[in-house]
């Protein structure tokens, strides 16, 4: 019997992140609302990314076990099945491309701004000891 429970067991383990971090989203809108757009757009970003990351992290290491759970099991194939048909759409692709080549762009104009003005966090001179 205690083999059988073991999968949800894992299961479960979803739970934990998401009870953690969801309640932030109800907290963003609040900080949103109240004008807080700084703060509220950190939160609901931090939040999102920190369960997102956690629950790809328990997926990739009891993935074997959750997918022993039928429903899982078909759930997964299920998503698997329509994010293959969307990345062999030209429009994914394209858009992937665009995505790519905007991030070199980027990197590109950053190293091309530190070898103009090099960045010296705690630089002597930014500081005056004193009056």
């Amino acid at each position: 019997m205690d083999n059988f429970f073991a999968p949800l067991s894992f299961a479960r383990a979803f739970a934990v992140p998401v009870i953690i971090l969801e309640p932030a989203k109800p907290l963003a809108g609040y900080l949103l609302g109240t004008g807080h757009f700084f703060f509220g757009a950190v939160t609901f970003i931090t939040a999102e990314v920190l369960k997102l990351t956690l629950v790809e992290q328990l997926f990739q290491l009891n993935r074997k076990k959750l997918l022993s759970i039928p429903a899982f099991a078909w759930g997964y194939r299920y998503w698997r099945d329509i994010m293959d048909l969307v990345e062999s759409l030209e429009v994914w692709r394209a858009s992937r491309s665009l995505v790519a080549n905007a991030g070199g762009m980027v990197r590109a104009r950053w190293l091309q701004l530190k070898q103009i003005r090099p960045f010296y966090p705690f630089h002597a001179s930014s500081y005056s000891v004193g009056a």
